[in-house]
């Protein structure tokens, strides 16, 4: 039986700021990332009025390029130049809005800020607001508006909106399911080198999803954004390590990649660190260490290393034995709809781990983990049927 998961972060969709724009001299500097020039520059041309030259002026504070990091500044000069009309000022004002960089978060503000661009066609924007009704910020959570916003952001090239219209196919969310359809804006995307389309395309190549499963090709997309820094590649990467798919099994290096996307704060990466220490896969067994790592993705919310943790309790690995704490995480788990936790939490039923013995309860729960795909919740519920 398997009562321990180890997964990988599967689709990706994102935000968008917008960089430089029409002004000649910042946009040549900013392009060739001559950033001390640039800024230098820039900060000429504001005192002119130039509201291009605002909204990159402001970028770079925004992104600390060519100068110390600073939201207060970049505000400034994203609301000088969206005082101007400026599409992009506008946009990266709502942007600042809705990540609360600098100013207090303010989705409404924001969906209003990205309106004012997108009316002008800002791609930025339309991305924006159609993320906003993608994941219900300050708007009612609507798919069909969010399709609408990035078509039309994708339309224009903008890789974001192309990655993440993708990702409505995939999931069918305000469209009708379509890995083809997924596929096709997935490779745009990617094809301009966006991290978060390299990683989905791979998602598609090793579950075989609208394309011939292929582990070779999703490991070269895995390493493509992997090497630019992307945490759900990097985890996904260690994976194929891991399980020796399109590879030869590695635990070394599936810890090399696992680690560099566990210290990027990423949950399944947290996760499947904990997994190898908790097995001695490339490391030495260390339950302490697997439960560290168990407790910074369980705080994140991810429901593999709630059970997981849950599963250190139960077996008092490494920790006092506790099944109260194992049948509060296996609870909040399996209330996500995990069949492992399901089938855990049926367990202690089944054996009166921390609770009275209850069959029938057992028998619900084997059920509900059989439904969702459990071969040993199955296995169970016929071993005690009558």
């Amino acid at each position: 039986m398997n009562k321990i998961i180890k997964l990988g972060l599967l689709i990706v969709i994102s935000s968008g700021l917008s960089a430089c724009f029409d002004n000649k001299d910042c946009q040549t500097l900013f392009d060739e990332k001559n950033y001390d020039k640039a800024f230098k520059t820039c900060s000429t041309e504001v005192k002119s009025g130039a509201a291009n030259a605002q909204t990159t002026l402001g970028y770079m504070y925004d992104e600390g390029l060519g100068v110390e990091q600073n939201y207060l500044l970049a505000k400034k000069y994203y609301q000088l130049s969206a005082d101007q009309g400026n599409a992009g000022g506008l946009n990266n004002l709502g942007y600042l809005y809705m990540h609360g960089r600098g100013v207090t978060i303010d989705y409404a503000k924001a969906k209003a800020l990205f309106e004012l661009s997108a009316d002008q066609n800002d791609a930025f924007a339309q991305n924006n607001l159609g993320y906003l009704y993608d994941v219900g910020l300050g708007v009612e959570q609507d798919y069909r508006q969010a399709k609408r916003w990035y078509q039309l952001s994708a339309e224009q090239g903008n890789t974001s909106a192309q990655n993440n219209l993708a990702s409505l196919y995939y999931y069918g969310l305000g469209v009708k399911k379509s890995y083809s359809k997924a596929k096709e804006w997935y490779e745009l995307s990617a094809n301009q080198g966006n991290t978060s389309a390299l990683n989905n395309l791979g998602n598609l190549y090793r579950n075989g999803l609208g394309v011939k499963r292929n582990y070779t090709k999703a490991k070269e997309l895995y390493e493509l954004a992997a090497n630019k820094g992307d945490a759900p590649a990097q985890n996904n990467l260690g994976y194929m390590y891991d399980e020796g798919l399109g590879v030869e099994q590695n635990y070394l290096l599936a810890k090399k990649y696992y680690q560099l996307s566990a210290d990027q704060g990423n949950a399944s990466g947290l996760n499947n660190l904990g997994y190898l220490y908790m097995h001695g896969r490339g490391v030495m067994k260390d339950y302490a260490k697997a439960k560290e790592y168990y407790e910074l993705a369980a705080n994140k919310g991810d429901a593999s290393a709630q059970n997981n943790l849950g599963y250190l309790y139960e077996q008092g690995l490494g920790i006092a034995q506790d099944y109260t704490k194992a049948k509060t995480l296996y609870e909040s788990t399996a209330l996500k709809g995990s069949h492992t936790a399901q089938y855990n939490l049926a367990y202690m039923y089944e054996k009166g781990e921390g609770v009275s013995v209850d069959i029938d309860k057992a028998i619900e729960l084997y059920q509900k983990a059989c439904d969702d795909g459990n071969n040993d919740g199955c296995e169970a519920v016929t071993e005690l049927s009558p």
